[in-house]
């Protein structure tokens, strides 16, 4: 089972390091980017058009020289939060955590999750992956091992085709085909003709031998779900995500009920408790876990336990982040046994690459881990340095 709380002292022994200092570590200062990456191209989907990455970045010092990165997307129409309030709200989570010890990641997370109410734990959840950064860094332990166990597994990322025309979205799935991807993620979610028409045009042209699975970011409506999926059902898909509006789970269990094809909750599942109701309600066949939506690391251990014990099906998946978060999605994809899909691809859509270490991409999707202490990458200074920054810090 995934580590959760209060087991420090049993971590560092199986370390094999046992600093007689650990309550002596604070956070001393907390550096606040923000970071717009312009992506390669514009990409449409059914809930806008994104241009460019509008991202978070924590990094939480302490009094031992000790660091940790932190990395959240705001998206408004997933988590209800703007990269500008995000900032201002960061500021505040600063002043929480300064001459707090990091290595207790419960309490932290604690004062954190009283002050993020319901619209902030995407920000959130970039001050918890520094937490655990740091935590890593100071066990001599990578972020898989000290959360519950190195899984060997083969990771292969999903690669996205965002929404044109049926004959230019053919036209990139055979492409990205051609380049060795064996799943795509198309997105959908404007009408019952055009979605059916890039549909039946990606299969005529990459054939059946390719996954694919359709997202349509909660693009229907009850009706026009059911009456997309049921045309779509000779095409052989694999899921669709969050087919409708995340906010009523009623109905996405009568829509899951009724499609011949798969249901995947996204939108609709942001923490354990959604994870609990909509699995009472038989709402969907599998399940999204991002970071940006469950509100960090700690939170979602606890997620990831609960789909070991009930048997569920996940994918981890992602925003618009960089390898950074990535790296970190990717340790938790190593953890559970409950994950069988692995969507991340985002970086591979960003213009710059300012992250040094971390996951690696093969040209097939493949996801090699370099495993290092935390979560073992880190930004380059040269890229934040040109950044928006506020740095806040205990007084001298």
């Amino acid at each position: 089972m995934p580590f959760q709380e209060n087991t420090l002292s049993g971590l560092l022994k199986r370390s094999n390091q046992i600093p007689m200092s650990f309550n002596e570590v604070v956070i001393n200062s907390v550096e606040i980017y923000k970071a717009d990456i312009p992506l390669r191209k514009a990409e449409l989907l059914s809930i806008g058009e994104f241009r460019a990455t509008n991202n978070i970045i924590i990094r939480l010092n302490t009094n031992t020289g000790l660091y940790g990165f932190g990395e959240c997307c705001l998206i408004k129409e997933v988590t209800g939060e703007t990269q500008s309030l995000a900032f201002e709200k960061a500021k505040l989570f600063a002043k929480i955590l300064l001459n707090k010890n990091p290595l207790e990641i419960k309490n932290c997370n604690d004062e954190l999750e009283k002050a993020a109410a319901d619209n902030n734990h995407s920000l959130k959840s970039a001050f918890d992956m520094a937490l655990y950064d740091i935590m890593g860094k100071y066990c001599k332990l990578p972020l898989c091992l000290l959360v519950g166990g190195y899984k060997k597994r083969k990771i292969t990322t999903s690669i996205t085709i965002g929404i044109d025309t049926p004959e230019k979205m053919a036209n990139e799935a055979l492409y990205r085909c051609r380049s060795g991807f064996t799943t795509l993620k198309i997105k959908l979610g404007t009408s019952v003709k055009e979605d059916i028409a890039r549909v039946k045009s990606i299969r005529e042209k990459i054939g059946y031998d390719i996954s694919i699975k359709i997202d349509a970011n909660q693009g229907w409506d009850v009706e026009t779900a059911i009456n997309v999926l049921k045309k779509l059902e000779s095409y052989k898909i694999q899921f669709c995500e969050q087919p409708i509006s995340s906010h009523n789970i009623n109905e996405l269990a009568y829509v899951s009920k009724n499609s011949p094809v798969p249901i995947m909750a996204d939108e609709s599942l942001h923490n354990i408790n959604d994870l609990i109701m909509l699995k009472e309600k038989k709402a969907c066949d599998y399940y999204n876990i991002k970071l940006a939506k469950s509100g960090g690391i700690y939170s979602t251990l606890k997620m990831l336990s609960m789909a070991d014990s009930y048997g569920l099906k996940l994918q981890v998946g992602c925003m618009l982040e960089t390898r950074y978060a990535l790296t970190t999605a990717t340790h938790l994809a190593l953890v559970s046994n409950s994950v069988f899909f692995f969507d991340l691809d985002a970086s591979l859509f960003l213009e710059k690459d300012p992250v040094v270490g971390g996951i690696t991409y093969l040209e097939n999707g493949d996801i090699n881990m370099h495993l290092s202490p935390g979560i073992g990458a880190f930004f380059d200074q040269s890229f934040l340095d040109n950044l928006e920054c506020i740095k806040i810090q205990t007084a001298n």
